[in-house]
């Protein structure tokens, strides 16, 4: 029961249940250590266009797929979520903006090369918009990391899609130190 609670039943990542449980200790850990803790929003383009055209049935095969993708590519002190939808959360701790826009730069081509197999068509060159926030220095609480990396994915969005954006400090938010 408690690991049908903590996790997303389509993908077998972690679910938004999870990630604000744990997200309000790992901001305080990382002011506690004075490290950088990096948050990825991150969705898929485009993805309504799945369901619409192929069916909800290969949009979860879509999702299925992304999920294995992302927990394969995450460190053992990193967390991979379903934050709902199409759209996921990736948490980095000690890591920094730049290694981090690195690595979801990788996540990016890999899930570029993700072919989805609907009767005889292959779903391939799914997209990722991502947004990136880092604490502390756009955001010093949970509800603020989150709110600076979604403002980021928002703007990654309107910019073009298929890119990931770091959030702004010039317009950061929550900057206490309170989480």
């Amino acid at each position: 029961l408690e690991q049908q609670a903590v996790h997303d039943s389509l993908t077998g990542l972690f679910n938004r249940r999870y990630l604000d449980e744990t997200l309000q200790r790992e901001v305080i850990r990382s002011i506690r250590k004075k490290s950088t803790l990096c948050l990825a929003m991150i969705d898929l383009d485009h993805f309504k266009e799945v369901n619409d055209r192929y069916g909800h049935q290969a949009g979860d095969e879509v999702l299925r797929g992304v999920g294995k993708i992302l927990k394969a590519s995450v460190r053992g002190s990193d967390l991979a979520c379903r934050f709902g939808g199409e759209e996921f959360v990736l948490l980095l701790p000690d890591s920094t903006p730049s290694d981090a826009v690195r690595r979801l730069a990788q996540l990016q081509a890999q899930i570029e090369q993700l072919v989805i197999r609907v009767g005889s068509t292959d779903l391939t060159k799914q997209h990722l918009s991502i947004g990136l926030a880092a604490s502390p220095d756009h955001a010093a609480t949970s509800v603020a990391l989150i709110a600076a990396a979604d403002m980021a994915l928002y703007r990654a969005k309107r910019e073009g899609r298929n890119r990931i954006v770091v959030a702004d400090a010039a317009t950061s938010i929550g900057t206490d130190t309170t989480a």
